[in-house]
Parts: structure tokens; C-alpha cells; sequence
């Protein structure tokens, strides 16, 4: 209850201003109590039993209800009513109160006007320290009421600037978070566009090009054709799903993060459906129940990047090469860089290798499928890498048209042990 009755001050500065008002004015009634006034009677023209420093104190808590909202004019009016108070010889109050006005007139009010402020004290304290040895007063005591009012400002005045510099801080500090996590939403957000809606969009288009040349053939095979504009059809439906799912997302302002996680078994199952017709998925070593008995043992947000992954690398095969698409799964090797140390079964070895289509048979890729998958592989202990390999010797042509592949295409993920990952090992 108490914490929320503090937030709810904080939310409203008028609210918070007036307790403030309140409390400083029952800390002054205190030291009027006890004798808090008075304070340099002997330096002041005028003399008071108590009445008028009542009053100023008085005027000094109904400044103080302002002093966040109109920092300046607050401390203005206090410097005047303060000004009176210290003629009839102060009190204690009244000056715990001025402290306060400069405190907040420094944090809270705007840069132009704290400026003007530090430049009119630094002018006002040169000319009174010219003036007191100038004139040289008699009575010594008033250097020292001098020195003491102006360790009151000073000490008030660099309170509310460093907590003003503080706070600065702590919003540039927040800003630049502000703007990291902006950026990697955004890289999210595109990479899950890339994913989830332009590689189902393509591979539908893939498959509706796949059935057109057949179609187009001497002979059409009427189950083939069907199956591949299924498999568009299945396409398109999951990319407008997936596309609703994110404009759901984004309208509601949720965590990204918050998604249904792949199936590993249903989603290996639908590895072969990225393919075009005439193009198969072909699985070597452990083959796909290794892989499955992996991902199976793995953490569920661990196995659900893997897949995206691994779709993302066969997406990338069919849009950008040509024939069958070999997926060779065991354990991890040794080899030069970091990855060395898990060599000797530790881990496993994913390898999706395809043969590259001739210049102008496929779009150009733009890198941002590979970048997104390394993206979601950070934090999981997977690593990626992929390029071309060996140029091809001699192939026979894939496609109609009597084009050959110019070379193969590799992309290798490594997955190590959780054990491995767990001990912060580099994948």
C-alpha cells in the first residue's frame, strides 16, 4: 500500500509538491519550537518575538508547493520572502526551505534557465566578496554570515546538479538501451518476415513454376501437378498465417520472443514440402531420426531455433539452387577455429549442401537469410557457417534447358552437447 501511495506521488507532481510543502512546513514549526529564529539578531535592523518568522514560514511552505512545476518562480519568490526573514534575523525553517527551492530549481527546471541561474550566482557572489573587502565591514561577524550564506547556496546548488547531471545520465544511459533494443527488434522482425512469409512465398512460386513446366511438357502427369499446387497452396496459407501472427504481435505490443514453438517432429516432416517438384531431400549419415533424437533431448526454445534454421537453409537451396539437396547429419568434427575442441563426438554436425544454379537462373541472394540465422543462433551454442565449395567438373543438366550447376553450395551448423553449452564452451 505504501509503495503504491509513493508511485501515485511520483505520477503527480502537484500531489507530491503539496506533501512536500507540508512536511517542510511542520519541520519549521519544530524549530520555531524550540528556538530555531533569530539567528543573526545581533547583524539584522529588526528585532521579532516569533510573529513574523511564523509568517514567512508560512509563505515559504506555500512556495514549496511549487517548487517542481515552476522552479524558478518558486525560487524567486523564496529568495524575496527569505530575503525578509533574514532582515528580522532569520530562521531556521525559512533557510532549510531555500535549500530546498535552489535543490529543485537546479534538478527540475530546463537547461537555458539553469545556465542563466549558475551565471547570475557566480556574478552576484563575485560582487559581494568585491564589496565585503572594499568596504570592510567592523564587525567581523559579518564575513562570517557571509561565508555561511554562501556555503548554504553552494552546497544547495551542486546538490541539484549532480543530481540533475544523474539523471541526465540515467536517460541517456536508458535512450541508448532504447535504441539497441529497437534495432534488434527490428532486425526480428525482419528476419521473422524473411522466414516465416518470404521464404513460404517463394517456394510457393518455386512450386507453381515447377508445375507450369510441367504442364507445359508432352506428357503431364496429373498427380504431379496437383501435389505441387497443393504444396503452393500449402505455402501461401502459412505465409498469410504467419503474417497475421506478426501483424497480432506488433498491434498488441507483445515480446516477440512470445511464439508457439516448433515441433521437431512435425517440423522435420515438413522439410521435403520447400522443395519444388522433381527436387528431393535427401538425408545421409544419422539421417533424420539422429537429428530428431537430438533436438528431442535439447530444451524445446533450443530445438525450435535449430528448425528455423535448418528451414531457412533448405528455403534458401531451393530459391537459389538447383537439384536434389543433400542433408548429412552426425557428429561433430574436428577443424581449424574454435570449434576444434568438440571434436571426438561431442555435439552434432548438421551439413545442407546443394548444387548453385547458373548465373541468371535464380534471383540473387541478399545475405539476410544467413545473418538472421546467426542472429538466432546467439545465446544457443550453435554455430553456422556457409559458402560456396569446388566448382563442379562435370554434371549433367538439371533442368530444361540443358543448363549445368556452376558449383555447390554448403552450409554447416554445429550443434554442441548441452553439456558443452553449459560450460560455456564456444560453438
Amino acid at each position: 500500500m505504501i509503495v503504491r501511495w509513493f508511485r501515485q506521488l511520483d505520477a503527480h507532481p502537484a500531489s507530491r509538491d503539496a506533501v512536500i510543502g507540508a512536511s517542510w512546513l511542520l519541520v519549521g514549526l519544530a524549530a520555531l519550537q524550540f528556538g530555531g529564529y533569530g539567528l543573526w539578531g545581533d547583524l539584522t535592523p529588526w528585532q521579532s518575538t516569533g510573529g513574523v518568522f511564523l509568517l514567512t514560514l508560512l509563505g515559504m511552505a506555500l512556495i514549496a508547493t511549487r517548487r517542481s512545476r515552476r522552479p524558478f518562480a518558486a525560487l524567486g519568490a523564496g529568495a524575496a520572502v527569505a530575503g525578509v526573514d533574514l532582515m528580522f534575523g532569520g530562521s531556521l525553517g525559512v533557510v532549510l526551505i531555500l535549500t530546498d527551492l535552489i535543490y529543485a530549481a537546479v534538478k527540475y527546471g530546463g537547461d537555458r534557465g539553469v545556465r542563466l541561474l549558475f551565471r547570475w550566482a557566480l556574478v552576484a557572489a563575485i560582487g559581494c566578496g568585491a564589496a565585503l573587502v572594499v568596504f570592510r565591514p567592523d564587525d567581523g561577524r559579518v564575513v562570517v554570515l557571509g561565508v555561511q550564506w554562501g556555503l548554504v547556496l553552494l552546497v544547495s546548488g551542486l546538490w541539484g546538479w549532480n543530481v540533475r547531471r544523474e539523471r541526465l545520465r540515467t536517460r541517456a544511459t536508458m535512450s541508448e538501451e532504447h535504441g539497441r533494443a529497437t534495432r534488434r527488434l527490428r532486425d526480428r522482425i525482419a528476419h521473422d518476415l524473411h522466414d516465416l512469409v518470404a521464404n513460404q512465398i517463394a517456394v510457393a512460386g518455386l512450386h507453381i513454376e515447377a508445375a507450369k513446366l510441367q504442364s507445359a511438357g508432352p506428357r503431364v502427369d496429373s498427380a504431379a501437378l496437383t501435389r505441387g499446387l497443393d504444396q503452393a497452396k500449402r505455402g501461401t496459407d502459412e505465409a498469410h498465417r504467419q503474417l497475421r501472427g506478426l501483424i497480432t504481435v506488433l498491434t498488441a505490443v507483445e515480446d516477440l520472443d512470445e511464439v508457439a514453438l516448433i515441433a521437431p517432429a512435425e517440423a522435420l516432416e515438413d522439410l521435403p514440402r520447400l522443395l519444388p517438384a522433381g527436387r528431393a531431400l535427401r538425408w545421409s549419415g544419422q539421417g533424420r531420426a539422429g537429428l530428431w533424437a537430438a533436438l528431442d533431448r535439447a530444451p524445446a526454445t533450443r530445438s525450435h531455433v535449430v528448425m528455423r534454421v535448418l528451414q531457412e537453409l533448405l528455403a534458401n537451396a531451393a530459391k537459389h539452387g538447383t537439384g536434389d539437396v543433400q542433408v548429412d547429419v552426425g557428429p561433430m568434427q574436428a577443424g581449424p577455429g574454435p570449434n576444434a575442441q568438440h571434436a571426438g563426438g561431442h555435439g552434432l554436425e548438421v551439413t545442407v549442401t546443394n548444387d548453385r544454379a547458373p548465373a541468371g537462373r535464380v534471383r540473387p541472394g541478399t545475405g539476410i537469410g544467413i545473418s538472421g540465422a546467426v542472429l538466432l543462433l546467439s545465446g544457443t551454442g550453435a554455430s553456422l557457417d556457409a559458402g560456396p565449395v569446388e566448382p563442379v567438373e562435370q554434371v549433367e543438366p538439371v533442368e530444361p534447358g540443358g543448363d549445368s550447376p556452376t558449383g555447390r553450395w554448403r552450409a554447416r551448423l554445429r550443434l554442441p552437447a548441452e553439456s558443452d553449452v553449459e560450460r560455456g564452451r564456444p560453438a
